[in-house]
């Protein structure tokens, strides 16, 4: 029985023109970028999240999170939004941002009803993005 193989020298020359094709089809998908391989490691997520489980009607609600990101993605690229999926119409809504945009403090005020009140938090940077959901018992 008779077995081939390939030279060392031969077989380290096809490995070399597969990792080149290989780079230059990931530098061809990222669209001409200057960095092709951003997209292999650019994310954003919530890493913390806090908020009461329950509060007042009318009182003020707190709620704070913060991102973790890596990758293409710098302090002002970073965006955050609240919104109230369901419940009674919650009043006012100011924002700060810290940190470098990377947390943020919500303040909303409870609602003048009782029952739960649902939201949705959302972090995003350059066409990356996370949420969370999560209710606040007002009482």
């Amino acid at each position: 029985m008779t077995t081939h193989s390939c030279p060392p020298l031969r077989r380290t020359l096809l490995r070399r023109a597969a990792l080149i094709a290989f780079i230059a089809l990931l530098a061809a998908c990222g669209g001409g970028s200057d960095k092709p391989l951003a997209a292999l490691y650019t994310s954003i997520s919530i890493t913390d999240l806090s908020y009461p489980s329950d509060e007042y009607t009318n009182d003020d609600i707190k709620i704070e999170a913060r991102a973790s990101s890596m990758g293409e993605i710098s302090g002002g690229d970073i965006d955050w939004s609240l919104d109230q999926t369901s419940g009674h119409d919650i009043g006012s809504v100011t924002k700060t941002l810290s940190d470098d945009n990377h947390k943020v403090t919500f303040h909303v005020t409870a609602p003048d009803q009782t029952g739960p009140v649902w939201f949705k938090i959302k972090v995003k940077a350059n066409g990356y993005s996370d949420s969370r959901t999560f209710s606040v018992d007002i009482r």
